[in-house]
């Protein structure tokens, strides 16, 4: 009696190779894929990062915008602060000057 294999010795060990080549290379493909994804995540950090100090950089040029509008009021209030200095000047000479006319004013007795 004649005992056949359903595959011969050579058969059998090149297909086990080819099982082992067949993983081995979906390996390859997933760890590509991987790496691609890695590639991704980090360029999509870094966009994240640049969006963040954008947003610090926005943070701080609304602070100097404060800052600015600050600045306007207080030259306002300056500019408040001195003309009512010059109005009391004004005020100041008008009762000088009537103080002198009375005293210009006066007979000599």
């Amino acid at each position: 009696m004649v005992v056949r294999l359903a595959y011969s010795p050579k058969r059998l060990s090149q297909s086990l190779r080819n099982s082992k080549k067949l993983p081995q290379r979906r390996i390859g493909q997933l760890n590509k894929k991987l790496q691609k994804m890695r590639n991704l995540l980090r360029k999509l950090l870094m966009i994240r990062n640049l969006l963040l100090k954008l947003l610090v950089i926005r943070n701080l040029l609304l602070k100097l915008l404060v800052i600015r509008n600050l600045l306007l009021k207080l030259l306002v209030i300056r500019k408040l602060v001195l003309k009512g200095l010059m109005m009391h000047q004004k005020i100041v000479d008008k009762m000088r000057k009537i103080r002198q006319n009375k005293v210009e004013n006066v007979p000599v007795v």
